[in-house]
């Protein structure tokens, strides 16, 4: 669906009112943004605590991010509002529609961000991750960044229905682009294992911070 001047109006806007709540609300940090490549299509890779997840993820670059939402939520004006916010649409029972609105965003050179865990934590650690990323990744080309968040699940932990703990400390790290060569070269399996690697690094970077690292434990792969 082609995209209106309001659309790109109401993104920029919520981008910097994520940033603001992000910086503000929850003392935030970012670590190596700069490792999104500013043009040209990318898969952003991060673990999933809460809600806070993807507007946090997407604003450390200018350049808009797609995210996959659960269906139920785009239905009258708030669907309209999130696809605004460049979401689209995925049946978590049937997700063919999302892996193919996905497929064009990238083939269009696009940027999208997955949680590739498929749903928020119950805990604020790391679960299995679901192979529908590696699918996307090979067959369109794209390069992966893998990101971790952590201390997201604390301010706004799944159980408790939306309430947010401000000034919780919210960290997200960004590490190196895996190559499309690398992306190519590699089976399903050790390109998954790979990404999962990289994902665990900078979430057990994030936990050697003053703020969780004595209150999460190390990740072990």
């Amino acid at each position: 669906m082609k995209r209106t001047i309001i659309d790109w109006i109401v993104y920029y806007i919520a981008r910097r009112v994520a940033l603001l709540l992000f910086y503000f609300g929850f003392r935030g940090k970012f670590y190596n943004w700069r490792k999104i490549p500013r043009k040209g299509r990318v898969i952003i890779v991060c673990n999933h605590q809460s809600n806070l997840d993807p507007p946090f993820v997407g604003s450390a670059t200018w350049r808009p991010v797609g995210f996959m939402a659960k269906e139920s939520l785009f239905h009258g004006f708030l669907g309209w509002f999130f696809r605004a916010l460049n979401s689209f649409p995925v049946n978590r029972e049937k997700p063919i529609g999302g892996i193919k609105e996905a497929l064009r965003r990238l083939k269009n050179d696009e940027c999208v961000a997955l949680f590739p865990e498929g749903a928020r934590s119950f805990d604020g650690e790391l679960q299995d991750f679901l192979p529908g990323l590696i699918l996307l990744a090979q067959k369109t080309k794209s390069p992966i960044v893998p990101a971790a968040i952590e201390g997201a699940f604390d301010a706004m932990p799944r159980q408790e229905h939306g309430k947010m703990h401000f000034f919780k400390k919210v960290a997200i790290r960004y590490s190196d682009p895996i190559p499309v060569e690398t992306v190519m070269s590699l089976s399903p399996d050790e390109l998954m294992t790979l990404v999962r690697q990289r994902v665990v690094e900078n979430l057990n970077e994030l936990r050697k911070l003053p703020a969780f690292k004595n209150t999460k434990k190390q990740i072990e792969e």
